[in-house]
């Protein structure tokens, strides 16, 4: 089974390079080879010692999970010992690149977090493979998990997976063909070739074998049909799959000259038609910044959410006097102040994106703030931010999930009011009381409703692009959307309940540049809405109903975590620019290095992490295994003593013997005379003195048993069985004994035992 295994590691290792556009560097692949390895030599160890089938996936998933716990934990027992609290630590950087994936957009860098779940990913497809191609025989099937490597990069990036991807996995899937091909020809006897004189039409072996013609030709028809006949969706050669349209994300390619952002109205085309086109880039002295507000939508007319009209006469103050101010916010409420300088890239829009609270802006032309929505806009629409940077001056607030709750709630007039200011659908606002009748303030509703949505609902941008009230309740029953449909709905649910409520489109906080501190960059794909709810005292406070799946950099306020369950009074007065519940969390990526990764730490009361269950099970799997590796041997030792007992005779004693010769490789044959196969096996295993006496005695055993009219002395049989085959094995080296001792080759033997 060494070819076959060794064909499983290449073609995963090809396979798994097709991840490498995904990423920055190649810093990943290490520890990718080290699991991988991992896995398929003990795949490839348990087979050779001929343990139950079933029980080659558990010890392929104990050697991954060995070689992850020595590549990244700190403080494991011989240091690579999967216990529960390496398990747990193990999971908290799993959950860290889980938080990687959603917060970057590719190609990402090369951070701990992700390295391990790419690391995990690909040793499972490792398992996978190794299991469907040397266990069970099934090469054909044994390509798919590779092709799911393929998948990866063909649905996250723009232009489709590069051709040479394609080309890795397709190799990688014509070795395990032609391994498996040329294990079948030797399990019929040795390969022939030309020179034996069968002529020049056979070929049994090397790269004119059957599975390997056939495989080449279906990878050279799937590289050449889609660039011969246009209609099919190349990519494979790297073009992209979406082509642009009309108007916003205008143009043909994936690079158009310019985006803007209308609001609603073109999300969805930027998610789908330009998810990888740099709209802006920025550098900032927060280390974990947050959305990027452009545009607040306030006025919901039945059939969707709609700005005001922004104009300078409207209310409008010009940008110079200022956005933001902290008048009347109370002092306790923790605030920190950064600055913020911004580059349009590919963005024209007239609508200037602007962290969430930005104080002062540094931009000349007419730009003038609409002052009860602090949503900048150009005078005209030859106002954009089209070739223009501006520098902002942005304070954070981070108020506490008991300031919120401690809000004043409005009086039953005015929330009769907020309630009557819209029309809306009866099942929107009946699903809202349902979900919100335990809730005592106005921040547990908002709470309950933002986490029903990301506990219940799926994301999907293939949706209608559609915010009417007959969209929004079908929503509800289908439970899929983007989060166009996310915020629209959790607003109006919201103002049903008497919340002031309204929709922000903006972008996400986009991808941190590797490599460059402070360095951020915005995408078509971070494009986002989400909903703002006013509180009596504290403004209008972001939520986030979008799950995290939904989108590159979406990500749920501290102030509505797991901290709002376990609230933690701030002292008044107090400066932090972040909650005290999420103190744990950032210190834990203040050790990674890396930016803003929150993740959930075990906590129990025992000191052991919250899923040691998981780890105990783990463990007695472990143990299971290894006593099953043990069953060959078991049984091998209690056949030898039901032959040898008290009242052993000839032909078991002789069983007994066989079985030992084939145990410690010797050649052996049952069509020999008891006198042949004693000298065959004399001559074969070099056996003198002690050895050889009791080989002769127990074959001439076997003739009188046989043939003579009186029985033989059976005494000495037992000890002549013992003493023969304490002597092969002690010509043996260590390796090879403990073969024969803990998989035995005569439990596989097809020849029947003769008088058992």
């Amino acid at each position: 089974m060494l070819l076959p295994t060794i064909a499983v590691w290449v073609a995963v290792m090809l396979s798994a390079l097709c991840l490498g556009s995904l990423y920055v560097e190649s810093g990943w692949i290490g520890a990718t080879m080290l699991t991988v390895t991992a896995v398929v030599a003990a795949g490839g160890l348990a087979t050779w010692l001929r343990v139950p089938m079933v029980l080659v996936p558990v010890l392929c998933a104990l050697a991954m999970f060995s070689a992850l716990t020595l590549r990244f934990v700190t403080d494991a027992p011989w240091g690579f010992v999967p216990s529960p609290y390496a398990l747990g630590e193990l999971r908290d950087l799993l959950a860290v690149g889980t938080t990687d994936i959603s917060r970057f957009a590719p190609p990402v860098p090369v951070t701990e977090g992700l390295t391990a779940v790419t690391a995990l990913g690909i040793g499972s497809v490792a398992l996978v493979v190794f299991v469907l191609q040397v266990v069970l025989r099934l090469p054909a099937v044994a390509g798919l998990p590779l092709v799911a490597l393929y998948v990866v990069p063909s649905a996250v990036l723009t232009v489709g997976a590069p051709w040479w991807a394609f080309v890795c996995v397709g190799a990688g899937w014509l070795l395990l063909l032609v391994a498996d091909e040329r294990l079948t020809l030797i399990s019929w006897g040795k390969l022939l070739k030309r020179s034996d004189g069968l002529g020049g039409s056979v070929a049994l072996s090397g790269l004119s074998s059957a599975a390997f013609r056939l495989g080449a030709v279906a990878v050279a028809l799937a590289l050449v049909l889609p660039v011969v006949i246009p209609g099919l969706t190349d990519a494979v050669m790297g073009r992209s799959v979406t082509g642009g349209g009309e108007g916003e994300g205008g143009g043909e390619g994936g690079d158009p000259a310019s985006i803007g952002l209308d609001p609603i109205v073109g999300l969805q085309r930027n998610l789908l038609n330009n998810p990888d086109v740099t709209v802006l880039t920025y550098r900032t002295t927060d280390r974990t910044p947050g959305y990027l507000r452009a545009v607040v939508l306030e006025n919901f007319d039945g059939d969707s959410w709609k700005p005001r009209a922004f104009s300078p006469d409207a209310g409008a103050t010009p940008l110079a006097d200022g956005v933001y101010s902290l008048d009347g916010l109370p002092a306790e409420v923790p605030r920190q102040e950064y600055r913020y300088d911004l580059a349009a890239d590919k963005l024209d829009s007239r609508f200037l994106p602007l962290p969430e609270e930005p104080l002062t802006v540094g931009l000349d032309g007419d730009w003038f703030v609409d002052q009860a929505t602090s949503t900048v806009f150009g005078a005209d629409e030859s106002t954009t931010t089209a070739g223009r940077s501006w520098g902002v001056d942005a304070v954070e607030v981070s108020p506490t999930p008991e300031q919120l709750r401690a809000a004043a709630p409005l009086t039953g007039l005015e929330r009769a009011a907020v309630q009557g200011s819209v029309e809306i659908p009866d099942s929107l606002a009946e699903t809202a009381r349902q979900l919100t009748a335990d809730s005592a303030t106005d921040f547990d509703s908002a709470r309950a409703l933002e986490q029903w949505f990301q506990r219940e609902f799926t994301y999907s941008t293939n949706v209608q692009s559609d915010s009417s009230a007959s969209y929004l309740e079908q929503f509800l029953r289908d439970k899929t959307g983007y989060c166009e449909q996310f915020s629209a709905t959790m607003a109006l649910m919201a103002t049903s309940l008497g919340i002031r409520s309204r929709v922000v489109v903006g972008y996400t906080s986009g991808t941190a540049v590797a490599g460059d501190e402070g360095a951020w960059r915005v995408s078509g794909k971070n494009a986002h809405a989400w909903p703002e709810l006013y509180f009596t005292g504290l403004g209008w406070v972001r939520f986030e109903p979008t799950p995290a799946t939904g989108g590159a950099g979406i990500t749920t306020p501290p102030y509505t975590g797991p901290a709002a369950d376990n609230p933690t009074p701030t002292p008044s007065g107090s400066a932090s620019s972040r909650p005290a519940g999420n103190r744990a969390e950032q210190d834990l990526a203040d050790i990674r290095g890396d930016k803003g990764l929150v993740v959930d730490l075990p906590s129990s009361a025992s000191g052991l992490p919250a899923d040691w269950w998981r780890a105990w099970v783990f463990g007695g799997l472990v143990v299971l295994a290894l006593l099953a590796a043990l069953i060959p041997a078991a049984r091998r030792v209690l056949r030898r003593r039901r032959r040898l007992g008290a009242e052993a005779d000839a032909e078991a004693a002789w069983s007994e013997l066989r079985d030992s010769a084939i145990d410690v490789g010797a050649e052996w044959s049952d069509s020999r005379t008891p006198r042949q196969a004693v000298a065959a096996l004399v001559d074969d295993q070099r056996l003198s003195g002690a050895a050889a006496d009791a080989a002769t005695r127990l074959g001439r055993a076997v003739e009188r048993a046989r043939y003579a009219p009186t029985p033989p002395d059976l005494t000495l049989v037992t000890d002549d069985v013992t003493t023969v085959r304490s002597a092969m094995l002690h010509r043996l080296d260590r390796r090879r004994r403990a073969r024969a001792t803990l998989a035995p080759a005569s439990l596989r033997a097809s020849r029947e035992d003769v008088r058992v």
